[in-house]
């Protein structure tokens, strides 16, 4: 009996072995680093196996020991690869198979086999090769698809001529161009929408790009309509506090977030650059609070009770950089103070740079989307300059609800723009109906969907909506844990809110601005564009064109400076908006320039600008606090004063433009721009 007993727990554990799983992803590409679309893979002697997307991506389950997988694609040298039991994404190259490659005709960029290849193809792998067969038919079926468009399309876009493709045996003369009649952008893309709807990234590209339907995309309205206003909150901490404890209390305990403990910090190395994609974990002795990721200046921000409203503990900081862990013992929360660790260790700075835009595709967007879609390829070109010294790479991901023609649709993270931008133009908005969308399945596909770059300097998403999702406890429960994994990871999400917002939404999406290092974007009734939008609560409003504002956000939350680069600012004015007057003014015997900057009930002056790390504030007349703010508004410290001369340590900030704002006790204001250079 015993022998029973134990060669059924061995057969348990065994059996339990051999089903752990794990997941890799990876790409395919060929030789000249282009990728292979619908390249099979199959884990070398079993049947388990997938086919690879449109942009040569692919993910699968295996098992979690070390694996050999078998890649292969018509016309290319099949290649075997070893997967460690640790590796969890490979990227992989296939060689062109000459002999193949002589019986294989490429037209227009869609890969075409001879007749004989058309009928035997399906079989050129093994019957074995399950996966490799469904491949086949996949390709086959894609194919007929495309090729039956132009009469799924008949009669559905008016004023659009279609044409059919077909292999010739002989090479034809190239078609006419197609008659386009100027068609209303929305009616184009809805009818195109209705017959696509089942289709996934890879077809809509391919009936796009193959020529059998042409979509006139010069019809979008032109960029730089729409309207729009940006919250960040971190710059107006105080009347944050104070709005979601008074104006927007309601939604707080409705949705359970509570943007309220923060603990930010600010990371240098020994020579004052920032250090930037550092792991930082809020400690409770030896429980993870929250952690995040620093940003391109170096900051990261930490929440304690962000899903309830507790009083907060004695925390500490790990720090995990470079395969390193640095300890901070005593966390300050920003009313503390803040945090600052100069770690020693050299610079290390790239400029990788992933942007998601994530966009509600549902039927309440469709007084906007056409706009957004111009907006977006602007902002999207406009990017692309602006960070030319970058590694840019664009994806996308468009939602709507369950039980629509679709839930989400997503275009892979590519550093060719034009893949991205044909993308969404492919898109339109229909379904939902409800309100409430499907956001956590949008969180989902953008978080695990595309394959973010781990040690990227900048990692954004773009999240443009007009409604909540569904707020029942299951779906609260999930988002709350995709904002938790996005601050992990460190994806800072930038809401764009369109017409409709109500307040629950406003509020929530604010949060989770706050939550992952974001800002909020918000779309006005300026324009004359769309629906109603509510202006979100806060203190002033300022109106900028929307992909002006689009293009700001990513430049501020992307743009590194080089580590062999001196960092120059001694071209910058040093003159804010106020009065301000620079004078030469001895002080310990060096001549430095000092800013004073006076007002009818108070005056101060701070020197020397530009200054090394110590900068003296003196004050004339009555002021309650000094603020520091960094470049992108972002509050950094708040200085009680005592006395009338200051001594400020910004040693622990790194190179860069700041500002001082001092409130007088009557409210009035008065600012003035600092330039901090750090001897590197």
């Amino acid at each position: 009996m015993k022998k029973i007993v134990l060669l059924s727990i061995l057969f348990l554990f065994v059996a339990g072995q051999s089903m752990a799983q794990r997941l890799i992803t990876g790409e395919i590409k060929d030789s000249e680093d282009d990728p292979l679309g619908y390249a099979d893979i199959v884990v070398k002697g079993t049947d388990t196996g997938c086919t690879a997307d449109f942009e040569g991506y692919f993910e699968m389950m295996v098992p979690e020991e070390p694996i050999t997988l078998v890649v292969s694609f018509l016309g290319y040298e099949s290649k075997e690869i070893d997967v460690k039991a640790n590796q969890s994404f490979v990227s992989i190259q296939l060689k062109v198979n000459e002999t193949t490659l002589a019986e294989v005709a490429v037209v227009s960029g869609a890969r075409l086999e001879s007749e004989k290849e058309m009928s035997d193809s399906y079989s050129y792998m093994s019957a074995s090769s399950a996966p490799a067969a469904t491949a086949d038919k996949k390709r086959k079926k894609k194919k007929d698809k495309v090729a039956d468009m132009p009469k799924l399309l008949e009669g559905k876009l008016g004023g659009m001529e279609t044409t059919i493709p077909t292999t010739p045996s002989e090479p034809l003369p190239p078609p006419p161009p197609p008659v386009i009649e100027e068609v209303p952008a929305e009616a184009t893309f809805d009818a195109y929408d209705d017959v696509m709807m089942e289709m996934d990234e890879a077809e809509i590209i391919d009936v796009i790009e193959s020529g059998s339907v042409s979509m006139e995309v010069d019809n979008l309205p032109s960029a730089g309509q729409l309207t729009a206003g940006i919250l960040n909150d971190f710059g107006k901490w105080n009347l944050w506090q104070d709005i979601q404890e008074n104006e927007l209390r309601d939604w707080q305990q409705s949705w359970g977030i509570r943007p309220w403990d923060r603990y930010p910090i600010q990371l240098t190395t020994q020579n004052g650059y920032p250090i930037i994609n550092a792991t930082v974990s809020l400690m409770d002795k030896d429980v993870v609070i929250w952690t995040s990721r620093t940003d391109n200046t170096g900051k990261a921000e930490l929440w304690a009770n962000l899903y309830q409203d507790e009083e907060p503990g004695s925390y500490s900081m790990n720090i995990t950089y470079q395969g390193e862990v640095y300890q901070l013992d005593e966390a300050k929360s920003f009313h503390e103070g803040g945090n600052a660790k100069t770690i020693p260790v050299q610079c290390n700075i790239n400029h990788m740079v992933d942007i998601a835009i994530v966009v509600d595709a549902t039927g309440s967007m469709s007084d906007e989307i056409s706009y957004l879609k111009s907006e977006l390829r602007d902002v999207i070109e406009r990017s692309k300059e602006t960070l030319e010294n970058s590694d840019l790479r664009l994806g996308s991901v468009f939602y709507r609800d369950l039980g629509d023609a679709y839930v989400t649709r997503k275009s892979h993270f590519s550093d060719d723009i034009s893949k991205t931008v044909r993308f969404i133009e492919g898109q339109s908005a229909a379904g939902g109906g409800d309100g409430p969308e499907a956001i956590e399945e949008a969180f989902d596909e953008t978080l695990d969907g595309l394959v973010w770059r781990d040690d990227a300097s900048a990692k954004l998403m773009f999240l443009v909506l007009d409604a909540p999702p569904h707020q029942t406890e299951e779906i609260m429960v999930r988002l709350k844990k995709q904002i938790e994994r996005a601050a992990a990871k460190g994806i800072r999400v930038i809401p764009v809110a369109c017409s409709g917002t109500d307040r629950s939404t406003e509020y929530l999406m604010r949060s989770i601005a706050l939550a992952t290092n974001g800002s909020y974007i918000y779309l006005t009734d300026d324009s004359g564009i769309g629906g109603s939008h509510q202006k979100p609560i806060t203190d002033e409003h300022k109106v900028d064109l929307l992909n002006d504002l689009l293009v700001k956000t990513i430049t501020d939350f992307s743009s590194t400076a080089s580590c062999d680069e001196q960092l120059d600012f001694a071209k910058e004015n040093v003159q804010d908006t106020m009065t301000v007057e620079l004078v030469a003014e001895t002080n310990d015997s060096t001549q430095q320039k000092v800013d004073i900057i006076k007002d009818t009930e108070f005056s101060w002056k701070y020197y020397p600008n530009p200054c090394g790390g110590t900068l003296w504030v003196e004050i004339e007349g009555e002021l309650d606090y000094l603020y520091l703010f960094d470049n992108s508004g972002k509050l950094l410290r708040r200085i009680s004063i005592n006395g009338d001369k200051l001594e400020l340590d910004l040693s622990v900030f790194p190179s860069g433009i700041y500002y001082l704002r001092g409130i007088g006790k009557d409210g009035r204001e008065v600012s003035g721009k600092v330039i901090l250079t750090r001897t590197y």
